[in-house]
């Protein structure tokens, strides 16, 4: 436990980088556990179904808000209950306490598990691993101790491991393959050996696998037929072949990383990791003797010593999910490896056993345990370094991999975002060099050249964007967009039309098209279409707004009041809906109801200024306690010292301060 803190504590102060923008320092959804329901039964918008890593980053923003430090601290603090339930584990499985030592220490340090700690991101291996590694626990103690019983609560582990990331489904076949092992005869020709294994797992365990299979094909299916976490569309490198050489060369790739982690890179996508197309290239034609000198040895292992061919079956059959059987927008990632890893100690850990027990070699093996020990906690200690925030984060991932064109893309963005507009262009167009049809970086340039105040040349890169990839509503969406903030409204509603086209159901393209006919004084057109999107998703906080300001403009305050209602019963863990529902009440002279509409979103977002700042108005002119207005003024600054109106409120503070004294 102290191991593995120590070697992330210098993590505790990074940023929230990537992924854990939308996710968590962007996502309202977060921001209350009365949405309990929706993270177990709907899960969140277009997210993958993972639960439980919602209800986290909930519980963690119950407690901390947007403070970063207690989301990497929950990461540490989960991935030392992973690294102890992993100890357990493994002396369980051996009966050695050192070989489980070896291991959980091994674990609680290794380097390439940076991308799944580090990154708070990543806490959907951490949590899905703990609750795989429960289970597995579990069901060895009911396979040992003859406890059938146990395993109902094995069950109830994996169900909660798939609902924290897909790659937990293997768990059945990690179980199949200990009682297959622990089932074969030490007499016979290997091939009758393993049909009478099967035959016994058949006739003792058949209900057990059906309780397993059952929630394992179901949730396959669900993730393969109706709600892929993947976008990827086809074959890399447009051809099986092509694909099976290039995972070959990933497999073999991942092992180097366990043993020798010193590069470690955030981003494998285009051009950081080659396809390989041909047999004949040497990290291809080495890569497939390596695989099949690895399957020899596990068969002979099987023979020999099982728990060790068990170690690599492990590593294997949990890297599945992630070997493109069905492809997957990530060719590879260093986080995949958090779970299979488990195979990866539990074989070192063995063979470091092994030689500890000849007491001529003892010692050198606890040497040599030590210096890896210190070797691989000096490199995730610097490497927590590269994790600091976005700009850190891909500025070492061009440094390390130059050719990676997504980093660079999110680079020139980190560069967009302090607004020198000149080096983001000159990576967005670095990017374009490496792969020209990447649309993402169009988009991104279209965004310079508007900053820029150059239309023409935005509005070419957005058309680009949507000639590229057709497919893709959001580049018609973002073109219309472009085209509405130059006012030519035909166009953009032409855009927002040809997305449509594509994608009947587009929420988001309706509300657009509500905001050009509300500029065009078109309102009855612009009501139908906000009507249309909120149909299409009750949840849309930015249609519901946009419909009640519409009323506001024609004077029908009771019809804006009616929206927000309405919005509030659906979106209840949203702040700016309950501001927007005071701001109404208010508007209505309703001031009893706009004051409850303010203090429940500052239930939610204690730190909401501007509701702090509504309620102290409210309070110092129509309810006149001088008391209460001064607290939530004095709040507001504490909550938002750099607020734009600071100085007002110091103001309005001492002004309040001296009628209360005088």
């Amino acid at each position: 436990m102290l191991l593995g803190s120590a070697v992330y504590l210098n993590s505790l102060h990074n940023q929230f980088v990537f992924d854990d923008l939308p996710l968590i320092r962007d996502n309202p959804s977060i921001r209350n556990l009365a949405r309990l329901p929706a993270y177990l039964f709907a899960g969140i918008d277009n997210a993958p179904y993972r639960p439980l890593r919602w209800i986290s980053y909930a519980i963690d923003y119950r407690f901390s808000g947007l403070n970063p430090v207690a989301y990497h601290a929950s990461n540490i603090i989960l991935h030392c209950v992973t690294a102890i339930i992993l100890y357990l584990t493994i002396a369980a499985l051996t009966g050695s306490g050192r070989t489980a030592f070896f291991a959980a220490c091994l674990f609680a340090v290794h380097p390439v598990h940076t991308d799944s700690v580090t990154y708070i991101s990543g806490r959907r291996d951490i949590l899905s691993t703990l609750f795989y590694l429960l289970g597995f626990f579990i069901f060895l103690r009911s396979r040992q101790n003859n406890r059938p019983r146990l395993l109902s609560l094995s069950l109830a582990s994996y169900l909660l491991a798939i609902a924290s990331k897909e790659m937990a489904v293997t768990l059945p076949a990690i179980f199949f393959f200990y009682d297959f092992i622990n089932n074969l005869s030490s007499d016979g020709p290997l091939f009758r050996r393993c049909a009478a294994s099967l035959k016994k797992i058949a006739s003792r365990h058949k209900l057990f696998y059906l309780c397993f299979l059952t929630p394992a094909v179901l949730f396959t299916g669900y993730k393969v037929l109706i709600k892929s976490p993947s976008n990827k569309i086809g074959f890399y490198g447009g051809e099986l072949y092509i694909q099976l050489l290039t995972l070959a060369k990933i497999l073999v790739y991942y092992i180097k990383q366990l043993f020798y982690p010193v590069t470690l890179i955030a981003d494998y996508s285009f051009n950081s990791f080659p396809l390989v197309t041909s047999i004949f290239e040497p990290a291809a034609f080495l890569s497939i003797i390596a695989l099949c000198l690895i399957a020899f040895v596990t068969v002979k292992l099987l023979l020999s010593n099982s728990i060790m061919a068990f170690a690599i079956i492990w590593f294997f059959v949990t890297l599945l999910p992630v070997c493109h059987i069905f492809p997957h927008h990530e060719l590879l990632a260093e986080h995949y490896l958090y779970l299979p890893s488990f195979g990866f100690v539990l074989l070192v850990s063995l063979l470091l056993n092994r030689a500890a027990a000849n007491p001529r070699w003892k010692y050198p093996v606890y040497t040599f345990f030590a210096l890896t020990m210190v070797l691989f906690s000096l490199r995730t200690f610097y490497r927590n370094f590269d994790w600091k925030d976005s700009f850190t984060l891909w500025s070492k991932t061009v440094e390390t991999v130059p050719s990676c064109v997504r980093a660079i893309n999110n680079l020139g963005i980190e560069y967009y975002n302090r607004k020198d507009y000149q080096t983001a262009k000159s990576l967005y167009n670095r990017a374009l060099a490496l792969q020209p049809a990447y649309e993402k970086a169009y988009y991104n340039l279209g965004n310079v050249y508007k900053e820029e105040k150059d239309y023409e040349r935005a509005l070419a890169m957005y058309e680009k964007t949507a000639e590229l990839n057709p497919a893709n509503v959001k580049n018609f969406n973002n073109l219309g967009n472009a085209y509405a903030i130059q006012k030519r409204f035909p166009e953009a509603i032409k855009a927002y039309r040809s997305a449509l086209e594509r994608k009947p159901d587009y929420a988001e393209a309706y509300n657009n098209l509500g905001n050009v006919y509300r500029s065009l004084q078109d309102y009855g057109q612009a009501i139908a279409h906000y009507e249309k999107a909120l149909t299409l998703n009750r949840g849309y906080s930015d249609a519901y707004y946009n419909l009640a300001d519409t009323y506001s403009m024609l004077k029908q305050h009771e019809q804006s009041l009616e929206v927000l209602l309405r919005a509030t019963s659906v979106i209840r863990y949203l702040p700016s809906a309950f501001y927007r529902l005071g701001a109404a009440h208010e508007k209505t002279s309703q001031y009893d109801k706009a004051i409850e509409a303010y203090e429940k979103a500052l239930q939610l977002d204690p730190g909401y200024a501007e509701a702090r700042l509504n309620l102290a108005s409210l309070y110092r002119g129509k309810v006149k306690d001088t008391k209460k207005a001064l607290y939530h003024l004095r709040m507001a600054l504490e909550k938002a010292p750099r607020h734009p109106q600071a100085e007002r409120i110091k103001e309005v503070i001492r002004t309040l301060e001296m009628e209360k004294a005088g």
